[in-house]
């Protein structure tokens, strides 16, 4: 073999390796990629699963606090319309109170944010 030859056949060797370690470092930056992207979307269900969770503890007392707002309109709309007639102003304080009291009870839930950080979490 000359050595014009032996230097044809390095070239091609070193050309060879350069495709192999490019084509190594493409699967490194993709899979450095997918993991990113694997942790980032994980991290968003976990968000997404918190606000579930927090949302069902406070489903009770916000259905109650639903409720005892609604009986409040509905008994404001009977006696507005003449239909009914409160013999104590006791009454609709007392559920004024209550109400109070539910709302404060549900804003004190700490339900997380599902778009704080946006999908970057």
């Amino acid at each position: 073999m000359s050595g014009k030859d032996n230097l044809v056949e390095r070239a091609y060797s070193g050309r060879k390796e350069l495709r192999e370690r490019r084509l190594e470092y493409v699967d490194f930056v993709r899979r450095s990629a997918v993991d990113k992207m694997a942790e980032l979307v994980q991290k968003r269900l976990d968000r997404i699963k918190a606000h579930i969770d927090d949302t069902k503890a406070a489903e009770p007392k916000f259905l109650e606090f639903n409720q005892v707002s609604g009986n409040i309109k509905t008994l404001e709309a009977l006696i507005e319309g003449g239909e009914v007639k409160i013999k104590s102003n006791e009454m609709m304080s007392r559920l004024d109170a209550n109400v109070e009291l539910l709302k404060a009870e549900v804003t004190s839930f700490n339900i997380r944010d599902l778009m704080v950080g946006g999908f970057g979490v």
